[in-house]
């Protein structure tokens, strides 16, 4: 009906009235409606409208209209006969509304002054994050016997604002064998729900909670479904025959566990032949089902594998690895490069005949002391893939010294210290060798001749 008053009486009015024959005309002013700054709050909070700075020229008594011209899809203000605080009539200057739903909402007010409506005007509402979400609470952790149905309680889930409550109940965490998954509670969406195990273990369920505003953190329980734990059985492959120097794979993959338990794997050397240098560190993964392992002689190795379900070790399954004499190989090649070629430049000389009879002599100063040292980095390769070791020397008398360990790939030499006792050009030859070893004994060598030179002249 205030639609039809709008339409009829948004003009001013001219009343015409006869005293003493004369017309009166009285003109009445259209009322102005004002409700402030466009508002932006928590979802939670009540929202305070006021139209108290609209008014009315003619000084007439102002009714309020208030209505809400838009909502959020999620709301129902808008449906509702009096959307906003009932302590509050629409017909007041002030009023408020609890918004339902996060999201804009538009505000309506026009006035009346008893004869015409005004303009209407709008205040644009925008509800956010609440400051307070609802909490959700799952329920304490239980323990059941495998086969129990769990039965699952949200009723101490809390709204600040004291709405309606929409549940989701969902599995999170489960044993590995289990075939369930998110949506295997029953009445997940209630606010009491269930759940039935498939296999014995811990299950994670949680729980989160939405109203219109804002929705819980998940809150979760553990439900562990109970039965009776049978122990896994080990199974290592059997025996077999190997040949040293080669990686072989290991397997327990074949192990078993009654209840399909999630299984947990370890391998472990029992025995190796005399000279053997093998222990469990030559297994890749000692906790993989299918480690490879090296065996370094010919001979015969015990390897172990155990199994754990969770709750309880196999016995070991222990088997024999037979390893003969590797039936091919190519010995390493060992390249050091090119001779190696040192100047000392020249060093100052001197000649004396202590007496008239004796012989000249000639003394030089010795040179060498500070030199950098002779640094040669070796290309050494396997046909067969084996790994070696190697030795580093210095041959024939040689005056040259090794300063890096023999075992050690980058071999540094030390060039001698030279003294000439003539004049003219001396030289030094060394010779450096450094031989590699494979795995079945396979030995490959190379060596390299370092010339060393000084100029003495005299002074």
């Amino acid at each position: 009906m205030r639609t039809a008053f709008l339409t009829a009486l948004t003009t001013p009015v001219l009343l015409l009235a006869a005293c003493n024959g004369d017309p009166i005309v009285n003109q009445n002013a259209a009322p102005v409606a004002s409700v402030g700054d466009d508002i932006e709050q928590p979802a939670n909070l009540n929202v305070f409208l006021d139209g108290r700075t609209s008014y009315d020229e003619d000084g007439d008594e102002l009714t309020f209209f208030w209505s809400i011209d838009h909502a959020p899809e999620a709301s129902e203000l808008a449906d509702r006969a009096n959307p906003f605080t009932p302590n509050r009539g629409s017909d007041a200057s002030t009023t408020s509304f609890q918004p339902d739903a996060q999201g804009v909402y538009v505000v309506e007010l026009v006035v009346f002054d008893g004869l015409v409506y005004s303009d209407p005007v709008y205040n644009i509402v925008t509800a956010g994050d609440p400051t307070e979400a609802p909490v959700a609470i799952a329920g304490n952790d239980q323990t059941l016997a495998f086969g129990e149905t769990a039965s699952l309680d949200g009723g101490q889930s809390q709204d600040p604002l004291g709405g309606l409550l929409q549940y989701d109940w969902f599995l999170v965490d489960k044993p590995y064998n289990s075939d369930l998954n998110r949506d295997s509670v029953t009445s997940g969406d209630q606010k009491s729900a269930s759940f039935t195990a498939d296999v014995p273990g811990d299950y994670g369920i949680a729980l989160i909670v939405c109203s219109r505003q804002a929705c819980s953190e998940a809150d979760k329980l553990t439900l562990s479904f109970e039965g009776d734990n049978q122990p896994p059985v080990a199974d290592a492959g059997g025996d077999f025959d190997a040949e040293d120097c080669l990686s072989v794979s290991l397997d327990c993959g074949g192990s078993d566990d009654p209840d399909n338990d999630l299984l947990f794997y370890w391998w472990t050397i029992q025995g190796v032949p005399e000279g053997s240098d093998v222990d469990n560190r030559f297994i890749t993964n000692q906790n993989a089902a299918d480690p490879d392992v090296f065996f370094d002689i010919a001979g015969e190795y015990k390897l172990s594998c155990s199994v754990f379900d969770g709750k309880a070790w196999s016995r070991p399954d222990t088997i024999t690895v037979d390893v003969a004499e590797r039936s091919f190989n190519e010995n390493p090649v060992v390249d050091l490069g090119d001779d190696i070629f040192v100047d000392y430049g020249i060093t100052d000389g001197e000649q004396e005949r202590p007496n008239a009879w004796s012989p000249l002599i000639t003394t030089c100063d010795k040179v060498g002391e500070g030199v950098p040292p002779v640094e040669i980095d070796p290309v050494v390769t396997d046909a067969d893939g084996d790994g070696f070791t190697v030795f580093w020397e210095v041959i024939r008398d040689s005056k040259a010294r090794l300063l890096s360990r023999p075992e050690s790939m980058l071999g540094i030499i030390k060039t001698p210290n030279m003294a000439p006792d003539k004049l003219g050009i001396t030289q030094d030859v060394s010779f450096v060798q450094m031989t590699a070893t494979d795995c079945t004994g396979g030995k490959g060598k190379d060596e390299v001749e370092i010339v060393t030179q000084v100029d003495c002249v005299l002074k």
